[in-house]
């Protein structure tokens, strides 16, 4: 009866033979999805979506009228209000969640990554400009799965596109490969190891099955003394 699901959902909240029935067969890891965008998981899909749309058509940015993401009006509250920080993050961690100022940095850069972040790229006047052209509509099934993420992108002669990304890389539907997955790797390594460094950790990470203890992958992860 003090069992953590009876404490929290009491006897009848739950269903044993779901938690239990695929017990050492089933294994959740395997659904676990990289990022492969660093901002608030909710606005992955409209950011490759964005992508999409620009890959597939060769946009330039100077031919980008208006950027029209359709989301529910709590994703309207998570990604676009107040417009004052959310056109114009403060800092890092509110320029996450901004699907303006991430959709202008991929428009402008052809990626989102790290250094999207950093303080002097956050004042950007190019990115901030962008990103005034960034907008929504709210529908209440906008997060439904034939619907979430659904951006359309209007070009100053008049060319409308639309497009839902049916999946994202590193889910189930879209598996990511060991390169996707080592290269983001590297990547974001780099920024503390020196090159040699990143080549030896990501082998000591592939072997780790063969390794006696952790004593060497550990030292390896120290980074620039």
């Amino acid at each position: 009866m003090y069992g953590l699901y009876n404490v929290f959902l009491g006897e009848a909240g739950y269903d044993e033979a779901v938690l239990t029935g695929d017990l050492g067969r089933r294994w959740e890891t395997l659904r676990i999805t990289p990022k492969f965008y660093p901002g608030g998981h909710t606005t992955h899909y409209y950011l490759e979506s964005v992508r999409q749309i620009q890959d597939g058509n060769n946009l330039h940015v100077e031919e980008i009228a208006k950027v029209e993401c359709v989301v529910t009006e709590g994703r309207a509250n998570a990604h676009f209000k107040p417009m004052g920080t959310r056109y114009s993050p403060p800092n890092e961690y509110i320029a996450r969640f901004s699907l303006p100022y991430m959709i202008a940095v991929l428009l402008l850069d052809g990626e989102l990554w790290l250094d999207a972040f950093a303080p002097d790229r956050l004042q950007d006047a190019a990115v901030l400009e962008l990103a005034q052209r960034v907008t929504y509509s709210t529908e209440e099934d906008a997060l439904a799965p034939d619907k979430v993420g659904t951006v359309r992108i209007e070009t100053t002669d008049g060319r409308v596109f639309r497009e839902r990304a049916p999946a994202l890389k590193g889910t189930p539907e879209a598996p990511a490969t060991w390169d996707d997955v080592a290269s983001k790797f590297r990547r974001n390594a780099g920024l503390v190891l020196d090159e040699p460094d990143v080549a030896r950790l990501e082998a000591a990470v592939c072997t780790l099955d063969t390794e006696p203890d952790l004593a060497g992958l550990m030292s390896l992860t120290r980074g620039r003394r």
